[in-house]
């Protein structure tokens, strides 16, 4: 199922007989929903990927004292912004995609990290992936890409692989960094850590980002420090070209 703390919490459900579908499922009853372009903010058609709004009895009025935070998220029509990026099919099951804040913007383009590591993990030599955008002084932000592997593969042909499957921009200009296992949270999110040492699901740090992997050692381009929280030996991974 699908749901938030702002929608008490549920608003999809995944019917039984399709328990290993990709899909998070239906609507409930007397539920709402559209997905909206990110740019128009136009309702899209079935396939399209944008933003998935939500509307029922269940959504919450706004938060407490704080209208500001509220009108952020809730429009004149009652309509709740979850941030998801998301899409549905003819069969009117909904397919969340990315999270909207973890956009990489590539010369003004909204690359969705999802859509990289999904293309990674689908060549038979990677196990995990993730993906982050890394700073660049013409692009803004490019894709770098830290993946986990069970035969030897080298940087250039992974990001070869990629880039027959996506447009220019989406290509992982940011390089890729071999790690023995990605970080993540009891409930299997990525986690990624700024530079500052926060703690968030699959944010793109505008500086880099930190993993406590100690394979990641072998970069030249990596810096190694103690989390003073933690004490655990973290790396804050540093662009290529120094950016």
């Amino acid at each position: 199922g699908y749901g938030l703390t702002e929608t008490s919490p549920c608003v999809i459900l995944m019917p039984k007989e399709l328990k290993n579908s990709s899909s998070i499922g239906h609507l409930i009853p007397n539920t709402e929903a559209k997905v909206v372009d990110l740019v128009t903010d136009l309702t899209l058609p079935v396939g399209g990927v944008g933003e998935l709004w939500i509307r029922g009895p269940q959504v919450m009025k706004g938060y407490l004292d704080n209208i500001e935070a509220t009108n952020d998220v809730i429009d004149k029509d009652n309509w709740l912004r979850t941030g998801d990026l998301a899409c549905y099919d003819e069969n009117n099951l909904f397919y969340i995609k990315d999270r909207l804040k973890e956009l990489i913007k590539v010369k003004g383009y909204q690359v969705a990290p999802a859509e990289l590591e999904e293309i990674l993990r689908s060549h038979p030599s990677v196990a995990e992936a993730a993906v982050i955008g890394v700073p660049d002084k013409r692009a803004g932000e490019v894709p770098r890409a830290f993946v986990v592997c069970t035969s030897e593969v080298s940087e250039d042909e992974l990001k070869n692989y990629v880039a027959g499957k996506v447009s220019d921009f989406k290509q992982l200009a940011g390089g890729v960094t071999f790690l023995e296992s990605i970080p993540k949270n009891p409930s299997g999110k990525i986690l990624r850590k700024s530079s500052g040492g926060a703690v968030t699901d699959c944010s793109c740090s505008t500086k880099g980002a930190v993993f406590p992997i100690p394979s990641v050692a072998k970069s030249d381009h990596v810096k190694r420090f103690e989390n003073k929280r933690t004490k655990e030996l973290c790396y804050d991974v540093i662009p290529r070209d120094g950016r």
